[in-house]
């Protein structure tokens, strides 16, 4: 069975796109690895979905079967997104991670200030002054 040229060169941006997309996720993965010390399951977790993205770019876009220059062009977008955009989007990542970590840390400390307070009222409510 032959492919034309133009379905080709579809297939090749299609991969060129996997590999960019799987390096954003890298990068998502990279700042989540350093903030939760779970490097480990969150390798684990980045490789399962690559496997699984390859598989449907084959199973999809590659018609039953994933092409050589499929694969050599996705680790090309991975490679070119890791060499052009990697900084700026991990600048990116880091800046919204901290954001979201002292909205948490601000809103979990004005429930352990309401606990207290609720426990320090029934408290007394319940004992009286003792």
């Amino acid at each position: 069975m032959e492919l034309s040229v133009k379905y080709q060169l579809f297939q090749l941006a299609c991969s060129c796109l996997v590999g960019l997309a799987a390096g954003v996720i890298y990068d998502f993965f990279r700042v989540l690895r350093r903030r939760l010390k779970a490097a480990a399951m969150l390798d684990g977790l980045f490789w399962l979905a690559m496997l699984l993205t390859l598989f449907t770019l084959g199973m999809d876009i590659g018609e039953g079967s994933l092409h050589i220059f499929m694969l050599a062009f996705t680790v090309l977008g991975f490679a070119s997104y890791m060499i052009l955009f990697s900084s700026a989007i991990l600048t990116l990542f880091n800046k919204i991670a901290e954001l979201v970590e002292k909205t948490v840390a601000g809103i979990c400390e004005i429930i352990g200030k309401c606990i207290v307070n609720t426990v320090k009222h029934f408290s007394f409510f319940f004992f009286g002054n003792i």
